[in-house]
């Protein structure tokens, strides 16, 4: 039974060992903050979404990638054909391998962020709330004064019996 072991599994485990070899050492990714003489599509991409808050080089299969904070999204770019850099997705930073690669502070930043988008919006929508009602009070207030401007008006409810135009319907 050795001898079946050693004649026939152990080689077979060196020939997978051999064939198989070892994974390839990761690519090793660099968040870079700021860069001198980007590439034109970053420049162009700046100019479009603004100056972003980091640039990944080499990363996740992507030659490189802006990380905005703030919007809490990182725009991936692919290279096709050589040279030839193309947008082609973008994505949430967090809960993905990104946001482990950011510091706390920054961490902290996109939720800051997110959290000030948040009371923006509440503000806005508090403000809109406060404008109507003081629109409905208004009216309601006109409204008021309306009926009593009508009621003052002698023969006013006789127009309202009459038909449209004004005139008697005569029988």
């Amino acid at each position: 039974m050795i001898h079946l072991i050693n004649r026939f599994i152990f080689p077979f485990i060196i020939i997978s060992a051999i064939i198989g070899g070892c994974s390839p050492k990761a690519k090793i990714s660099y968040l870079i903050r700021d860069m001198e003489n980007p590439p034109r599509v970053i420049q162009d991409a700046f100019s479009a979404k603004g100056k972003s808050d980091y640039i990944l080089l080499d990363d996740d299969g992507y030659p490189f990638r802006l990380v905005y904070l703030c919007e809490n999204r990182v725009y991936n770019f692919t290279e096709e054909p050589a040279n030839n850099f193309l947008l082609t997705s973008f994505q949430p930073i967090l809960d993905t391998p990104l946001e482990q690669k950011l510091s706390a502070d920054d961490r902290r930043r996109i939720w800051a962020c997110l959290e000030r988008k948040v009371w923006e919006e509440q503000s806005r929508v508090a403000e809109e709330k406060r404008v109507v009602a003081e629109d409905r009070l208004r009216l309601e207030k006109d409204l008021q004064s309306i009926r009593l401007e009508q009621n003052r008006i002698p023969g006013g409810n006789r127009r309202q019996e009459k038909g449209c135009g004004g005139e008697a319907a005569e029988t």
